[in-house]
């Protein structure tokens, strides 16, 4: 008898990306950082050019929507196939501006949203520089070295106060967390040539602390643990 695990095992699919050799995965890995870090300068660029009369509940519930949007066309399309990449293509724009404008607008109302750009642009900065030698664990690590040091340089300087450094200490090496370990994830989810829905799940799992306790409860049904 097969003991299941209390929790549900990551999501694999046939043909991923993490049964590929390492020089593959190292190009489908460089690929999606590239591309999302391009989303994110459209991100940064949305955040500076909110419109006047934007709300931040507003776009926060723009930013929601889209996001619903992307794991919706997800789910219906499997994870797989032409109808997932272009689903996520069309919807990609649409959420970028919708989270730069809730950035900006968050920015506005005293909360530091530039450690999540900072964290984006670190991370990217590693996959570029590291050679052959690309680890999850040193992606991590050095990026939040990395962003503890330019953040604590601000603070030395006069240019962010204490306080500040701290919440941005914090939102930095979390979101850099988060994008580490959901890049490192979603190799057993994405085939090759599925980079562009690869970047809009960064984004979409976002949703996955709210969708994770259903599946965690849907397991516990299904093996009445």
């Amino acid at each position: 008898m097969n003991v299941q695990p209390y929790f549900p095992e990551p999501l694999h699919v046939e043909g991923n990306v993490a049964d590929e050799e390492y020089g593959i995965r190292l190009r489908f890995i460089r690929r999606v950082v590239a591309l999302h870090f391009l989303t994110g300068i459209g991100v940064f660029g949305a955040a500076m050019l909110v419109p006047s009369g934007f709300t931040l509940s507003f776009a926060a519930g723009l930013f929601g929507l889209h996001l619903v949007a992307l794991s919706t066309c997800r789910v219906l399309a499997g994870r797989k196939g032409l109808s997932d990449i272009v689903s996520s293509v069309m919807l990609l724009p649409g959420t970028m501006i919708s989270l730069g404008f809730t950035l900006g607008l968050l920015n506005q109302e005293g909360v530091p949203m530039w450690p999540l750009g900072l964290s984006v642009a670190l991370a990217a900065s590693y996959t570029a520089l590291c050679g052959r030698d690309f680890s999850f664990v040193g992606q991590f690590m050095l990026g939040a070295i990395a962003s503890i040091a330019v953040i604590l340089a601000g603070a030395y300087f006069e240019r962010i106060d204490a306080g500040s450094a701290w919440v941005a200490i914090v939102f930095s090496v979390a979101s850099l967390l988060y994008y580490v370990y959901d890049l490192a994830a979603l190799l057993t989810r994405r085939r090759l040539g599925e980079e562009f829905a690869a970047v809009a799940d960064l984004y979409r799992d976002s949703l996955n602390v709210l969708t994770y306790s259903f599946r965690v409860i849907q397991h516990w049904r299904r093996f009445r643990i």
